[in-house]
């Protein structure tokens, strides 16, 4: 599918394609743990202890091997206002009638409507910067969801499928709680408890494109950003890489932790600075990051937390000399 758009690309309006050099914000990567210890700072890692050896399945005996820890560029994600709009293939525009993917709403302080794509980007295979043998995602780069084609993201009641436990959060209450995941978010690391808050960015309910109160554009396009993380892991077409259970290979993890991931903005203003966990406030990161017009469409940078059991303790010291 990602070769069709690419054949298509010479239509393009306003857009970006990620520089895999420049815009990278490389420092993301770190901290990488090496038999869990870390090196680099870790206060924006999980803290999941792996231990000093692993053990993982091959053919037919368990073999030994050193666990290790990074950071990954796995995903790019678009937010747009305009259906068939693809900020991250340079603004390739397919629609030619928005209406017909239903209607468009955007005002500050009022409910707002996005659609989002979600792209594979396995940078670290794909420039073969971090041979780490069985612990990369080789996949090609590829589109793995397009809202315009999901029923249940332009209906807020249809999501109900997904997320029938949002009517318990959807409360004064529950919503109260998110203060102190906003505050986590904005020294460290989210809290996992709070798992239908996303910080200080809103409600990760409903699972739809709907904004109910739009702060700014920057603030409600990372929203959207970490609701369609938690949409496809409850589809399983995203699992977890974090922790024990991911040593050998990736696990199904339909409640999504939110330390798995953090984000950088790559469009319309990349972010090449750092990263950053999912609801942190966008005061902290995003002033100046929306302009009018060619600014209000964004695409997103998603970093995942991989950790990996790489096979024979030789192999693990040499998987870093690139």
């Amino acid at each position: 599918m990602f070769i069709v758009f690419v054949l298509c690309i010479g239509g393009a309006a306003a857009g970006g394609f990620v520089n895999p050099i420049t815009d990278i914000a490389w420092s993301c990567t770190f901290p990488i743990t090496i038999g869990g210890v870390p090196l680099g700072d870790d206060s924006q890692s999980p803290r999941d202890e792996v231990g000093l050896v692993c053990w993982c399945k091959k053919k037919l005996l368990p073999e030994p091997g050193v666990p290790i820890g990074f950071w990954e560029p796995a995903l790019l994600v678009d937010v747009t206002r305009k259906p068939l709009y693809f900020v991250g293939l340079g603004g390739l525009n397919l629609a030619h009638n928005h209406q017909s993917f239903g209607p468009y709403h955007h005002t500050l302080g009022q409910h707002a409507f996005y659609h989002v794509h979600v792209y594979t980007y396995p940078l670290f295979a794909m420039l073969d910067v971090l041979t780490i043998a069985g612990c990369l995602d080789t996949a090609p780069m590829d589109i793995v969801y397009m809202s315009e084609c999901d029923p249940l993201w332009n209906d807020d009641e249809l999501s109900r499928f997904l997320d029938a436990e949002a009517e318990v959060f959807d409360t004064p209450m529950a919503q109260m709680a998110c203060s102190g995941d906003c505050a986590a978010a904005n020294v460290g690391l989210p809290l996992e408890a709070l798992y239908w808050c996303s910080g200080c960015l809103g409600s990760v309910f409903p699972l739809s494109g709907t904004v109910a109160a739009v702060g700014s554009d920057v603030q409600a396009s990372a929203l959207m950003v970490h609701r369609i993380l938690f949409k496809l892991h409850r589809l399983g077409l995203l699992k977890g890489t974090v922790g024990k259970d991911g040593l050998c290979q990736p696990y199904t993890m339909p409640h999504m932790r939110k330390q798995q991931y953090k984000m950088q903005m790559v469009f319309p203003s990349c972010q090449r600075a750092g990263c950053h966990p999912l609801g942190r406030s966008d005061v902290l990161w995003g002033q100046g990051r929306s302009f009018p017009v060619d600014g209000e469409d964004f695409c997103y940078l998603v970093w995942r937390r991989r950790d990996c059991c790489v096979l024979g303790a030789a192999l693990a010291a040499s998987a870093f000399i690139a």
